[in-house]
């Protein structure tokens, strides 16, 4: 009896037990009894137990005993008994244990055509599992069913098919080397196959994985050889699939060349899937942030969350709220926030695994940006032992980030540097425009205002979403008191960015305000203090606020009353959230205009500015160990 029940598993019922033994209820349950007596099972009386009524194991060492016992020919028999026990039960519910139990009866028994018809079998119950695992939005139950299924499949057509269906699960589910694996799996036998249709499509599935995780530039790769390939084919949904991927590809990229992809695909509309045409106007929408043609993106990205709402593609739901926030970070960081965390709610309800990493990463910029350094930095942390390397990555930055200002920009340094180089971020653009830009505020951090500099221009050729980039070009420039400089970075904005969003117009007034004041020529650089202020404060951006107000009363010194009166207001900003010593680094290593150099011009009433290499000693050389003293 013990032997039946561990075919079953750790728990089992007194009907299930009946088919595997083949006995009489009144002998099972006199059986149970005894065993239960001898203390070996236990019988779960809990009424608010689904397990209510089942019999359990008490060790799992005497089950796997019990189990291993028996001879394959007679667990081959007992595992197909309770296979069809569970199959005549008709219930959608128990299709992972109808599977298990036809894998199981096929791996015990002998090669031969009784085990090819179990295989068929289990083959068949593998699928229905992984349908009910997907619909119930279990991705690794999906394609654990999936991979279950692969061994016994010796159909290479069928093999390949299964290959491709397990890419997206994989993908959504965070587990990328899996997905790859499949996909380039799956191209390999379709190529064998000489099936070239379905060597886009894998591919395109390929694609599909790498922009998961931004690896945009292999991606562009990939998919130019492909499309390439197969230039003398018709057009199909498969090349659609792979001009679609290959748009969004060059948008994570930054490339406007995007939009060319996107069309194309919606001019072949008669062939692609809606499902495909709706993911390249997401894309489409996106990329035309790019080119300032702002309102036309915000009304496709808003309809392609409804579209995809309405037609239950999770997918476009969730990555169209993700892009609408990128644009929106731009408007208002509190209202892309709250689309985040509506995206984060919808991920984790539907286990879209990787979306909840995105959402979690993006809400620890933004809330860096309106001034709440510390929230979702504990999400980040439970996140970040699962999380794939680009993830770790952005989790980290986020962290030496926050480092930096609070009081150890050398040790945050070395952390971004270490980044920049890691396999999870160099085959992304947009996440090695971050890595430098944030390297550029922790040389900044340290005093090293030339350095800082250099890495933000660096930085700028690299992605889109580079505002952080142009953001720490400006203030270094600023810190230099160099006119020229700071002309550079807006036109180097200028080239990279137009439109009237309110960021862009913070960035254009912060740059007026800078030159004027470098030049003194003090009602112009109030004019683009104030436009800039307010556009700051609308958009929530208080960290580069309070910057502002710190680095242009350096410039300004008492020339600009209402500046002047702000920086007390922006000292404290940085003090509330431990970053005093950031603020003394400034002081200490800023720059004046060439005309002021040599007189006194107080940073605040409290504080004036040292000379550059006796701060550079008070706050340790160029270390960045400093930090607050409360």
């Amino acid at each position: 009896m013990l032997a039946d029940g561990s075919v079953l598993g750790v728990s089992f019922t007194v009907p299930s037990l009946m088919a595997v033994s083949g006995l009489h209820e009144a002998d099972v349950s006199r059986l149970l009894d005894d065993l239960v007596a001898r203390e070996l099972l236990t019988l779960d009386v809990d009424p608010r137990s689904p397990e209510r009524g089942q019999f359990r194991f008490l060790q799992g060492v005497v089950r796997e005993v019990a189990y291993q016992s028996m001879a394959k020919r007679s667990r081959q028999a007992k595992h197909l008994a309770a296979a069809r026990f569970f199959e005549s039960l008709g219930e959608g519910e128990l299709a992972g244990v109808l599977a298990t139990h036809y894998l199981a009866a096929y791996r015990a028994a002998p090669a031969g055509p009784e085990a090819e018809a179990l295989a068929a079998q289990a083959r068949i119950a593998l699928r229905g599992a992984a349908d009910r695992a997907t619909a119930l939005h279990d991705l690794l139950g999906g394609l654990t069913y999936l991979e279950q299924a692969l061994p016994i499949t010796p159909d290479p057509v069928d093999q390949a098919a299964l290959h491709e269906r397990a890419v997206p699960l994989a993908t959504e589910a965070a587990q990328f080397p899996r997905a790859l694996e499949h996909a380039r799996t799956a191209a390999a036998i379709y190529a064998e196959l000489g099936d070239r249709l379905g060597v886009v499509r894998a591919k395109a599935r390929q694609a599909f994985a790498q922009l998961a995780e931004h690896q945009d530039q292999a991606a562009i790769t990939l998919l130019r050889d492909v499309l390439a390939e197969a230039g003398d084919l018709g057009p199909s949904a498969d090349i659609a699939l792979a001009q679609a991927e290959l748009g969004r590809a060059l948008m994570l990229a930054g490339q406007i060349e995007a939009v060319e992809w996107c069309d194309r695909v919606l001019d072949a509309s008669d062939v692609a899937t809606p499902e495909i045409v709706l993911e390249a106007m997401i894309t489409k929408g996106t990329a035309l942030q790019n080119v300032g043609r702002d309102v036309e993106a915000q009304v496709i990205l808003r309809g392609g969350a409804l579209v995809a709402d309405a037609t239950g593609n999770l997918f476009s739901s969730i990555r169209a709220r993700n892009n609408l926030r990128v644009q929106l970070q731009w408007i208002d960081l509190r209202e892309a926030l709250a689309l985040t965390g509506e995206l984060l709610e919808i991920a984790r309800k539907f286990g879209q695994r990787t979306w909840v990493l995105h959402g979690t990463a993006a809400s620890t910029d933004m809330s860096f940006r309106l001034g709440d350094w510390d929230s979702f930095m504990e999400e980040a942390k439970a996140e970040h032992a699962d999380a794939s390397p680009y993830f770790q990555a952005w989790f980290d930055v986020e962290d030496a980030l926050r480092m930096a200002y609070r009081g150890d920009p050398a040790t945050s340094e070395a952390t971004i540097r270490r980044l920049i180089t890691s396999e999870g971020s160099i085959a992304s653009k947009q996440a090695m425009t971050w890595h430098r830009a944030a390297l550029a505020e922790a040389q900044l951090a340290q005093g090293r205002i030339d350095e800082a500099f250099a890495t933000a221009v660096e930085s700028w050729t690299q992605a889109s979403e580079a505002d952080r980039a142009f953001v720490a070009g400006l203030f270094a420039a600023a810190a230099a008191a160099d006119m020229a400089r700071v002309e550079t970075a807006r036109a180097a904005w200028r080239s990279a960015s137009s439109g009237q969003l309110p960021l862009q117009i913070a960035l254009e007034r912060m740059a007026d305000a800078f030159s004027a004041a470098i030049e003194g020529q003090w009602s112009d650089a109030q004019a683009g203090y104030v436009a800039a202020a307010q556009a700051l404060e609308e958009v929530g951006e208080y960290v580069n606020l309070a910057r502002l107000q710190l680095a242009l009363g350096h410039l300004a010194g008492n020339n600009l009353g209402e500046v002047a009166a702000k920086v007390l207001e922006a000292e404290a900003f940085f003090a509330e959230r431990g970053a005093s010593s950031w603020v003394a680094t400034y002081r200490a290593s800023a720059r004046l205009p060439k005309r002021q150099r040599g007189s006194a011009v107080a940073m605040s009433a409290t504080n004036a500015p040292e000379s550059l290499e006796g701060s550079r000693e008070a706050v340790g050389g160029s270390s960045g160990s400093v930090r607050p003293t409360g």
